[in-house]
């Protein structure tokens, strides 16, 4: 069976929680005998065909970048070419240009539709968009949210309630816990120790600009790792506290370095944009105990409070002041009482072994396919 993915980014162009995620979904299925592809843009195509990972990689140039939305010429050809030669298209959703694509096509390739986010930030334009995204998710198959709180709380999905369904993305805990050993790069050794860690890209919904006041608060050391565009925003808002460290991109070794090292893990995501959060896993598969807010999404259903970690109410998200406030106080409640995090990390790992396995979520795409 032969499964297209397509979506706007993707590994080694970027990095991401999306791209993540269709990594561990075709890396997952391929277990059960799919042949998955992915068709993605990229800034510099060359080459056009890659292997990443084992994985097959076609790249088309993007050609023009609007509202946060990727449109390439050369990719409506190459996706209309792709589409007959496979069994099964795998949209990963909100991508405008994606829908633009199957219609053009006029491809009757059955397609399916994993719903990473609402789309949030983008309002007006949405309006706009909206008779196109509800042609495109009306004609998909099935649809797939990444979490029951998800379809509870999207009023899109609501309205194809009939044919959606949740499988929660997965990492493959066994392989990431392989990796689980200190390899103390240089630039971390000056570091102080314990630390609170978030890693991801520096988005506008990440609340990244609410951990650094809340850190100006606490007065405990915090790691900011990753890249992205507000990345010279947050360098200027935390400059002259000593105790912030905004370390830029990271490799997959000084990921597994900083994640061997943390005390606890915060993921302030304050926005319905942050869908699920594949840091959390990561997190939680090294006994990290986390800190979130309740935003109604899959965030918390990995962080389940005082189980794994600690989920601040939607309440506190009423001012900056007040979400900055609790961010502080979670963290000192936590440093406060390292037996109890110890335990909660503990607890996180198991979970993540027991409802976020990748083999498990393999078989339910294999299933649906």
């Amino acid at each position: 069976m032969k499964v297209l993915h397509f979506y706007s980014t993707y590994f080694p162009d970027s990095v991401g929680g999306a791209e993540l995620a269709i990594k561990q979904i075709c890396q997952a299925t391929k277990t059960f005998g799919v042949e998955p592809t992915v068709l993605t843009l990229s800034q510099n195509p060359v080459p056009r065909l890659i292997d990443h990972d084992g994985q097959v990689v076609i790249r088309q140039k993007t050609s023009l970048n609007l509202a946060s939305t990727r449109f390439s010429l050369g990719a409506i050809l190459e996706f209309k070419k792709l589409a007959l030669s496979h069994d099964i298209v795998h949209f990963h959703f909100p991508w405008p240009f994606a829908d633009l694509c199957q219609l053009l096509s006029g491809s009757k390739t059955p397609y399916l539709v994993t719903y990473h986010s609402d789309i949030v930030k983008q309002r007006f334009l949405s309006k706009l968009y909206a008779p196109l995204m509800h042609r495109f998710l009306g004609q998909a198959q099935r649809i797939v949210a990444t979490s029951p709180q998800y379809i509870e709380t999207s009023q899109v999905l609501r309205r194809y309630s009939g044919k959606t369904c949740a499988i929660p993305l997965s990492i493959n805990a066994a392989a990431f816990a392989a990796n689980d050993k200190t390899l103390e790069p240089s630039r971390f050794k000056k570091i102080p120790k314990p630390f609170f860690l978030f890693i991801g890209v520096l988005r506008y919904y990440k609340g990244l600009h609410l951990l650094i006041e809340a850190a100006r608060e606490a007065e405990i050391d915090i790691v900011i790792a990753g890249t992205g565009p507000l990345a010279k925003d947050l360098s200027l808002q935390a400059a002259g506290l000593s105790n912030v460290k905004l370390v830029g991109a990271i490799t997959d070794e000084e990921k597994v370095d900083l994640l061997s090292s943390a005390y606890g893990f915060v993921f302030p995501s304050h926005m319905r944009s942050e869908a699920f959060g594949m840091s959390l896993l990561e997190a939680a598969s090294f006994g990290l105990p986390l800190i979130t807010f309740e935003i109604g999404t899959g965030t918390s259903s990995i962080n389940l409070h005082n189980e794994t970690g600690i989920v601040l109410e939607a309440s506190c998200l009423a001012s900056s002041k007040a979400a900055s406030a609790s961010l502080a106080s979670a963290m000192r409640r936590l440093w406060s009482a390292p037996t109890w995090a110890k335990a909660l990390g503990l607890r996180g790992r198991e979970r993540v072994e027991s409802h976020f396995n990748s083999n498990a979520m393999g078989r339910r795409y294999y299933d649906l396919y």
